[in-house]
């Protein structure tokens, strides 16, 4: 049976070859082969044959830019199909001699030369840029042999291809690549530690913004207390090992090119915290009246992990508390504006990021301003109240002065040194009031001051004549607030005077001795004091035998 003939018959020419292709006939099983014949005319004309199976040919060889009839027919037994034909114009021969005559950082100047003897076959030149896997083309006219793209991006390689064409047929590809020049790369961003362990460090950043292209690789330096190092690295983080717990560590990272180096990202990190124990040994290294300084040993157990030092006092009778910080690096403190002979505890705890230790306490004293056999007080004056009332008034050597515990007033005839008496009255009173005094005579009046450390401070001494007006009471006005201390304070011993202090005789509340008696107040606080004249001077001298 006759075969039919072929369909769809197309050609396709791409540099020097001719690619033809072919539709079968409907009857396939009466068509044993194919014969394909080309040429550029009908007297000069190529022929072969390839069996039915195959529907493409590729014809070589061919001249360029010639035009050629290509025409198919189908073989069978005992007879041919009819053939079928198509004209196709072979592709002009490839530009020659691509060149870059201008190349900077972000701009490529491209040129190249017609085909030789060619020129006047091709239509126009196909040229395509492609840059990270991104084409983009444009036709030029066949006398435009040159072209440019600027706004490129630096450090970035770039090929570019030029094809003629002519009536549907290309030649083959002229192809080039090219880079633009390089610069060094910007400072890369965002760097932050992505996890951090007790040993490492994960950091990550961003490329840089601006020629980004141009990064080889990044130095990654990192520096602690008792490490220092650096890495490179092709990627955007690296993990960072080795390193201690709870240490501090400066990162710095930069992007590295052909053409230099970039700026430095920095970042201050921490590995993670470990629990450490209490400081140890703490100790007054010196003092005075208003200055203590103190010294400690660091956690023996992960010190590393303490970030400062917290360090308070406290008085004990004044309730004032304060707190200073100390840097873990300082294992001391200096604490200053204390007030002289308060009992102060000081505390000293470790802080770190999570937890802090234990606060260990010490007590201390600051030490007195004032010395044994020095003065204690200021401005002692004695005044008249009546003809026989004085009313006897000091200061404190300083105000608000914590080392006084109590104040020693005595007085007594010049007459008669024997019978002295004594009151001894809180450090909060600052004068004394004594009636019933003789008329007639000089008194001498004498005030020290108790110190809190058991000392006596120097006796201040003040004499005072009293006028001829007899009396035969006496009697004893104190204004002391209701803990106003009752003897001790008249104390047998030998005195910074050398004479016996003997105490005056107190009534109960209540019930008073035979003859007349005298009630004064002060504060709240009642004493009563009813002595004749007579009974007082028998009861001194029977107490002082």
């Amino acid at each position: 049976m006759t075969p039919g003939k072929v369909s769809s018959l197309e050609t396709q020419s791409v540099g020097p070859s001719v690619l033809v292709t072919w539709t079968p006939p409907s009857e396939l099983s009466w068509c044993v082969a194919y014969e394909i014949c080309w040429g550029s005319s009908p007297d000069d004309q190529n022929c072969t044959v390839q069996e039915s199976s195959v529907t493409t040919l590729n014809i070589t060889e061919l001249t360029p830019c010639g035009e050629y009839v290509v025409g198919v027919r189908s073989l069978g037994q005992p007879g041919n199909s009819s053939q079928v034909n198509t004209n196709v114009t072979a592709a002009p021969k490839p530009a020659r001699n691509l060149n870059f005559p201008f190349v900077n950082s972000t701009f490529i100047e491209v040129d190249w030369e017609a085909p030789a003897d060619q020129s006047d076959c091709i239509d126009y030149y196909q040229v395509c840029l492609t840059v990270s896997g991104e084409t983009a083309c444009a036709n030029q006219t066949r006398d435009s042999t040159t072209t440019s793209y600027p706004e490129l991006r630096p450090c970035t390689s770039h090929s570019v291809d030029v094809i003629a064409w002519t009536e549907g047929a290309r030649s083959s590809v002229i192809s080039e690549q090219v880079n633009t020049n390089n610069e060094a790369p910007d400072v890369p961003t965002n760097l932050h530690v992505n996890y951090a362990e007790v040993d490492k460090v994960n950091l990550e950043w961003h490329a840089p913004v601006a020629n980004h292209e141009c990064v080889e690789r990044y130095v990654v330096c990192w520096k602690g207390e008792q490490t220092e190092s650096c890495d490179n690295s092709t990627d955007i983080q690296d993990l960072i090992t080795g390193l201690a717990p709870c240490g501090e560590y400066s990162l710095n990272v930069t992007a590295v090119g052909a053409a230099g180096s970039s700026e430095t990202s920095h970042l201050v990190a921490r590995t993670r915290t470990q629990a450490f124990n209490d400081i140890s040994n703490l100790e007054v290294k010196s003092s005075n009246s208003t200055t203590l300084e103190v010294e400690w040993e660091a956690p023996t157990n992960n010190s590393e992990c303490v970030q400062e030092y917290k360090v308070c006092w406290i008085g004990q009778e004044t309730g004032e508390e304060s707190c200073t910080i100390q840097t873990r690096d300082i294992a001391k403190a200096t604490i200053t504006g204390l007030i002289s002979c308060v009992n102060y505890t000081v505390n000293v705890t470790a802080r770190g990021v999570l937890k802090n230790s234990n606060a260990v306490s010490m007590p201390v004293m600051t030490n007195s301003t004032l010395i044994q056999d020095k003065p204690a007080i200021q401005n002692l004056s004695l005044s008249r109240d009546s003809e026989s009332n004085i009313t006897v008034t000091w200061h404190p050597l300083v105000e608000g002065m914590m080392c006084v515990r109590s104040y020693n007033v005595c007085w007594e005839q010049q007459s008669q040194p024997e019978d002295i008496q004594c009151l001894e009255l809180p450090s909060s009173e600052d004068h004394l009031t004594i009636s019933g005094l003789h008329s007639g005579t000089t008194y001498t009046v004498e005030v020290s001051a108790v110190l809190v450390t058991g000392e006596i401070s120097e006796i201040i001494r003040e004499d005072i004549p009293i006028s001829d007006n007899d009396r035969d009471l006496a009697s004893l006005q104190v204004s002391p607030p209701d803990d106003a201390r009752r003897p001790p304070g008249f104390q047998d011993k030998e005195q910074p005077t050398g004479r016996i202090r003997k105490p005056l005789v107190l009534s109960e509340p209540g019930k008073s001795p035979r003859g007349r008696e005298l009630i004064s107040n002060s504060k709240g606080f009642q004493l009563r004091v009813s002595v004749t004249s007579l009974l007082m001077r028998k009861l001194t001298n029977s107490l002082h035998r």
